[in-house]
């Protein structure tokens, strides 16, 4: 389950976001939860920095000003993995430039339009091919078989990928990995390990047995 925060001082824009994103979520069978914040410090300070635990952040720099790159870097510090999304006019992306290149950007004007790219650029920036997938590793691309891989590890900051060769780290949230692979037979053991199911081994009780002998334990919280 995608996890989602909207910081907007008015109403109605977190409102107007909140529709886009549902929408966006139901026509692609994708599990989320959203929650809505008319400042920056309410968003910081929610459930003692729960924000770290955001898949997505979206905030509008044209209602919060300057303090929403501050917010912004604020939450990149805490949690490297969440993808952030500054709102804003032309005038103030112009304005701003220079700071926001770590994140994504939405103009205001043809919210609906620029929103849905936006999307689509985040849940297709792991490459899948049909029977491979291409991953960024350092300053290069790395093709590897999904049959060869065992499993994805979430491991702050980055996630960890065991194939039967060898292992790699990269920057990828492991909640968009679990959506971008629902179509090659992964399964997710709670929230830190997604599965390759064609080396499965045994389920038992309390763990699952990979055909590499690797025991998953699976009364995680």
């Amino acid at each position: 389950m995608l996890s989602i925060a909207i910081c907007d001082v008015k109403k109605e824009n977190c409102e107007e976001l909140y529709h886009l994103i549902a929408a966006y979520f139901i026509q692609r069978d994708i599990k989320y939860i959203i929650e809505t914040f008319h400042f920056g410090e309410k968003l910081l300070s929610y459930r003692n920095h729960l924000y770290a635990y955001f898949d997505i952040v979206l905030l509008n720099i044209q209602q919060i000003g300057k303090k929403a790159i501050q917010i912004a870097r604020q939450i990149r510090a805490q949690h490297k993995k969440t993808t952030i999304i500054l709102i804003g006019s032309l005038v103030e992306y112009t304005k701003f430039w220079q700071q926001i290149q770590d994140f994504k950007w939405i103009l205001r004007d043809n919210i609906k339009k620029h929103f849905k790219d936006c999307m689509e650029t985040i849940f297709h920036t792991l490459k899948i091919q049909k029977n491979k997938i291409l991953i960024p590793i350092a300053n290069k691309t790395v093709t590897i078989p999904i049959k060869d891989i065992l499993y994805f590890e979430d491991s702050y900051p980055k996630t960890k990928l065991i194939t039967v060769h060898q292992q790699y780290k990269f920057c990828q949230n492991i909640n968009l990995l679990e959506y971008q692979l629902k179509d090659k037979e992964f399964i997710r053991i709670y929230k830190k390990f997604l599965i390759n199911q064609i080396h499965l081994k045994k389920i038992e009780q309390d763990k699952i047995i990979l055909t590499n002998g690797k025991l998953i334990p699976v009364n995680l919280s």
